[in-house]
């Protein structure tokens, strides 16, 4: 639904490495956590810098039923807003349910308010193709490092 590129940069790989890592908690204002590996190597600590959130999204009074997003009005300007997003590291992971009912984003904000308002210009939400249904802080118990080159 989302960038026409993908969501991976030049050079970026999805894998990760296998190891199970543990977040605990860093004394700072900045709700930074410190990821340890818990894979039996510890060999290294890396951060997760920011809150994290899931912002859904639903078809709108102008979404076009029987098309798929790609077809959408204005998906050229909607993905070209959205890619910047990503290039800016502001949306971890985003697309649509596989029955297209509704959008999932992952986005890291300092709080509910600033994850809706990354949205407020895509060209698909001032149209009424895709509007904002709800935002939900996310707790991130486990996550993957990825492996140092």
């Amino acid at each position: 639904m989302f960038p026409h590129r993908g969501f991976l940069g030049a050079g970026e790989s999805a894998a990760g490495r296998h190891g199970a890592t543990r977040l605990a908690s860093a004394p700072d204002e900045s709700r930074r956590q410190v990821v340890e590996d818990v894979s039996g190597a510890n060999e290294r600590r890396c951060r997760v810098s920011t809150t994290l959130f899931l912002v859904f999204r639903n078809p709108g009074p102008s979404w076009v039923p029987g098309r798929s997003s790609r077809e959408q009005p204005l998906w050229e300007e909607h993905a070209v807003f959205i890619d910047r997003l990503f290039e800016e590291g502001r949306i971890v992971l985003a697309g649509p349910y596989a029955d297209s009912s509704r959008a999932l984003l992952v986005v890291k904000a300092r709080d509910g308010q600033e994850a809706s308002n990354l949205f407020r210009e895509d060209p698909w939400a001032e149209s009424g193709i895709l509007v904002p249904s709800e935002v939900i802080e996310w707790s991130v118990f486990l996550d993957s490092c990825p492996k140092a080159g």
